[in-house]
């Protein structure tokens, strides 16, 4: 498996497209998952069992939640840190949690910034975004397709283009490859599953006399609602180290600044999420966005931001 992904990488054949490499990559993955292991050289790593676990353990929280509904009130066993450090860093996904899984007892939990339609969104065809490089270097496709994972997909969606506060947890995800497709030493995540608003479908639906300032103010409240859930799963899960980025800024085209806004009111000093977590990780593609980012934690944590910590 090693030799046929360097080699389509190396000799790719003429006229071969970056998307049908990535598609190429993908089908890969998922027959080393059907096959139940995959090989790095001559060591070679089972899949099967890992598979196995994190499908059983799919765990669907609807958007009836009462415990998700009820994240402003702490759980009762809720993990507690001394303080948050938080990084924001120009890097991905893939590699922020690898970085955070070599950390000892880390118990890492990545956020998947999901298709409210298709599990893995277009990763099977090549496209190009978060949850498709998750999906086609890791176990967590397993996960989406299970009977479990496909309540995420069939719930009531009244209101296009705000999807629902519906998610998964896949707990012991396993990740094997790195962003450029090649294989790596095992390690492993925990998952939770989430749509963001899609922003731009909202609005391209407004007639042309709606308030503008009134569809951004409930996209915003709808996206503040979401993002807590997310860590109310993640704290209830018992994460300690969590990998978040600038959810729902891509295609769904939130605004880069109100989901930094956003991430920095729920977890800075004095909200909700203020020593809940150990490290938060903020894995951003581009050095615009990471500024913004910046900004918004530092005008909400003030010195504290300098250092680090929260």
């Amino acid at each position: 498996m090693q030799t046929t992904l360097h080699q389509f990488q190396t000799q790719r054949p003429k006229g071969e497209t970056n998307r049908d490499q990535r598609a190429k990559i993908a089908a890969e993955s998922l027959d080393a998952i059907k096959a139940g292991f995959y090989a790095v050289g001559t060591t070679s790593y089972a899949l099967a069992p890992s598979v196995q676990a994190t499908v059983t353990g799919t765990l669907y929280e609807p958007p009836t939640s009462p415990a998700m509904a009820g994240w402003r009130s702490k759980p009762g066993q809720s993990s507690v840190a001394a303080e948050t450090t938080f990084d924001v860093r120009q890097t991905t996904t893939l590699e922020a949690l690898r970085r955070l899984a070599k950390v000892p007892a880390a118990r890492v939990g990545v956020l998947n910034f999901a298709s409210a339609h298709k599990p893995g969104g277009g990763f099977l065809s090549g496209a190009q975004a978060q949850e498709e490089s998750l999906a086609r270097s890791s176990t967590i496709y397993s996960s989406l397709m299970s009977q479990t994972g496909q309540l995420f997909y069939s719930g009531d969606r009244k209101e296009p283009g705000y999807y629902s506060h519906a998610m998964l947890w896949t707990p012991a995800v396993t990740f094997f490859r790195d962003d450029a497709g090649h294989w790596l030493a095992p390690c492993s995540a925990c998952v939770v599953t989430s749509a963001a608003v899609n922003a731009g479908a909202v609005k391209s639906k407004l007639p042309d006399n709606a308030d503008r300032a009134e569809a951004d103010a409930r996209i915003r409240s709808a996206m503040h609602e979401r993002m807590a859930r997310i860590l109310c799963l993640f704290e209830r899960q018992g994460s300690s180290h969590i990998v978040l980025g600038s959810f729902g800024t891509g295609v769904f085209k939130n605004n880069v600044e109100t989901v930094a806004q956003l991430w920095a009111e729920l977890l800075g000093p004095g909200s909700r999420y203020q020593h809940v977590f150990q490290h938060i990780e903020f894995a951003i593609l581009d050095e615009i966005t990471c500024s913004a980012f910046k900004d918004a934690f530092i005008h909400r944590c003030g010195e504290l931001w300098l250092g680090l910590t929260a």
